[in-house]
């Protein structure tokens, strides 16, 4: 208990063996954690896993349930499974943890629609398995042609019959699961995987049908065992950016500002870079969270900008992909424009308060200054040289 680990250190062996995972925070419509098989590792992309469902899901009141609505492959759509696909990277997904929802990597799968050939893609966020992935090998009579997709980690080397425990998924009465796959002989079947882990074929609108769904992770995710030897996933927190202002005020000349970026857990890597107007201006970094940075916009930098606001974008990833950006806005003004009010003049005010502190009452300088707003610009212009300067 307790034992942490990162998914991407995991053996192969160890995956076939069983890894179960899951977010606490991630629950079915019953209000019960959905806990997820670890597949496959770097099958759907470098540094991946690909989980599935350990029991299936549905909306009922139970936390599975068939879902209403065609399941089977639409050839006049070029789409997965229809109905229920729409369902699953909807309404399914949308019901998932905030945290683990953000981690969902979408995919591309594919499908042979019929036996004159042809293959129809869909990018999906979460899916039903193939006949290959589910290690139902390549079986013409279940039409699992070879481009279908690749066999799973899991579920390679299960075609022994007392193997095919790896496939069971429970769900009450709704004991089997949709594959993508169809039927050879007529699409209105599906293929599907039976309550004894066995793979065959039903029609798309059965009612004892559900799905159990996988879908993509990174596998930078940290696992914590449980006592039940299960891993909760631990989230890590994204990285923290902090600046003086998100409003740096009006500008008349190039400037710079302080910032800083940290992260809360302990051993994140952090990547930054910086964007004036959607520009780079300061390139990917590895950022040293004990430091203060300095962005600065030189003097021709700032000439070249027009008049008006503009925006720099700090952005921070972690390695777990957890981003902040922060975006601080700025105005380039004229200097006529910015010394047009005395409500602006004030920092210049306070200058001048200090510079006749020593040859003025308090009094004499109020009244000096009452009708300053008033001035012209080159006076306040030459004001603020001889101040500034």
């Amino acid at each position: 208990m307790g034992n942490k680990i990162i998914a991407s250190d995991l053996t192969v062996e160890q995956i076939q063996n069983g890894i179960v995972i899951y977010d606490p925070d991630t629950k079915d419509y019953a209000n019960n954690v959905i806990e997820w098989q670890i597949l496959g590792k770097d099958q759907d992309g470098d540094n991946t896993i690909t989980v599935q469902t350990t029991t299936l899901v549905g909306d009922g009141a139970e936390g599975y349930g068939t879902v209403v609505g065609d399941r089977r492959y639409d050839p006049s759509t070029s789409k997965l499974d229809s109905e229920l696909q729409n369902w699953l990277d909807n309404d399914f997904y949308n019901h998932l943890g905030s945290d683990f929802k953000l981690k969902i990597i979408s995919v591309t799968k594919s499908i042979n629609p019929s036996v004159s050939g042809g293959i129809a893609s869909q990018q999906c966020k979460l899916f039903n398995l193939s006949g290959i992935e589910a290690g139902g090998g390549t079986n013409n009579s279940y039409y699992f042609p070879e481009s279908d997709a690749f066999t799973y980690q899991y579920y390679q080397g299960i075609n022994a019959p007392d193997s095919n425990i790896k496939r069971v998924r429970s769900g009450g009465s709704y004991s089997c699961w949709w594959l993508r796959s169809p039927y050879k002989s007529n699409l209105d079947y599906e293929c599907h995987v039976r309550s004894n882990g066995m793979l065959y074929y039903t029609r798309h609108g059965s009612t004892d049908n559900g799905p159990a769904p996988a879908c993509v992770l990174p596998s930078s995710l940290k696992l914590e065992e449980d006592a039940n030897g299960k891993y909760k996933i631990v989230f890590s927190s994204a990285p923290i950016i902090t600046t003086p202002s998100t409003d740096l005020g009006n500008k008349i000349a190039g400037f710079s500002f302080n910032y800083s970026i940290t992260d809360a857990d302990a051993g994140d890597t952090i990547t930054a870079n910086i964007k004036l107007d959607g520009d780079i201006v300061v390139p990917d970094y590895t950022v040293d969270q004990t430091q203060i940075y300095t962005c600065t916009l030189s003097n021709s930098s700032f000439n070249n900008l027009a008049i008006g606001t503009h925006t720099y974008t700090i952005t921070a990833i972690d390695n777990e992909n957890n981003t902040t950006t922060e975006n601080i806005i700025f105005s380039k003004v004229s200097k006529e424009e910015k010394y047009s009010s005395k409500e602006n003049l004030i920092p210049i005010i306070n200058k001048i308060e200090v510079k006749l502190e020593n040859r003025y009452t308090k009094d004499e300088i109020d009244d000096l200054l009452e009708n300053i707003g008033g001035l012209q610009p080159s006076v306040d212009i030459v004001t603020e040289t001889l101040i500034f300067n």
